[in-house]
């Protein structure tokens, strides 16, 4: 039985439900905000799809439908960038299933993070990277959390150079690293950060 708290709270809901559903539409039928990347000029949705967590489930089949589901409206709304990473679990499996299961969108921008000491161990998960998430070049590569990082760099310099990735760049979720964060910004060639 419903007291009229409950009423009163589903009421609630169900207005501000129906009222973001409204502003979603309109909302959804802008235009996405775009910025140009500083080394190329090349214009980007200001946000992209990340996929930790939401995308480490199992490859069974109402899984990937729903994965399959996510990713079309994604594309479909305009969104390009999706960022994954061999830290998040089977994420960049996720990724490759879904889009080998659908047409290849012309808008891809694909990211992922290198995070690993040694460069053939760098190599090695960059290419399982690949492999995984089903793509041929990768957009973006970032060494994360500055793991190894002048060894990365040398190693995705390289790749660059032979057209394996386009952009390079590093990325940090530790606020202790801040300082060789902005040291390696003065002092290297970056696409992103």
């Amino acid at each position: 039985m419903i007291n009229r708290r409950q009423l009163v709270q589903l009421s609630a809901s169900a207005l501000a439900c129906h009222t973001l559903g409204v502003e979603a539409k309109s909302a959804a039928s802008a235009p996405l905000i775009e910025r140009p990347i500083p080394s190329s000029g090349e214009l980007l949705p200001v946000m992209g799809m990340g996929t930790s967590r939401t995308f480490d489930t199992g490859a069974d089949p109402q899984s990937l439908a729903k994965l399959g589901a996510v990713m079309q409206a994604f594309f479909q709304g305009g969104g390009s960038v999706i960022d994954s990473s061999p830290m998040y679990g089977n994420a960049e499996s996720r990724v490759g299933d879904v889009l080998r299961a659908m047409e290849q969108p012309s808008r891809l921008f694909a990211a992922t993070k290198v995070w690993t000491t040694g460069r053939e161990e760098g190599v090695a998960q960059m290419e399982e990277s690949a492999r995984r998430m089903n793509v041929e070049v990768f957009d973006l590569i970032a060494v994360h959390n500055l793991k190894d990082w002048k060894t990365q760099l040398d190693t995705l310099k390289a790749w660059k150079q032979e057209g394996r990735v386009r952009y390079i760049g590093i990325t940090t979720s530790h606020g202790r690293d801040h300082d060789r964060f902005i040291d390696v910004m003065r002092n290297e060639s970056l696409d992103f950060v």
